[in-house]
């Protein structure tokens, strides 16, 4: 829609976003980072193949963390790799 905007515009606006906490920076070993509108803590599945990421609940899993070791998890990264349904298809064929 804007494709005369700049990038370092793109980037300082999504550092501001970030620090307002409006989007959450993930760091992609490998490839360029991403932004995520989802800033609630939560994993991901990326597909190692297309590279397609999805949100990934992780309530249960982080009580059970917080269980065995006794203390609260104040914050993590989670990235599942996988194939997506799409490519797990695509690879039978």
């Amino acid at each position: 829609q804007m494709p005369h905007i700049a990038r370092g515009t793109v980037y300082r606006n999504l550092k501001m976003m970030e620090r307002d906490g409006e989007v959450a920076h993930l760091e992609m070993a490998g490839g360029p980072d991403r932004y995520d509108c989802n800033p609630v803590p939560h994993g991901h599945l990326l597909c190692d193949s297309c590279g397609e990421l999805s949100d990934l609940p992780v309530v249960g899993l982080m009580r059970e963390v917080e269980a065995a070791i006794g203390t609260e998890v104040r914050g993590y990264t989670l990235t599942i790799h996988y194939l997506c349904p799409k490519c797990r298809a695509k690879n039978a064929q």
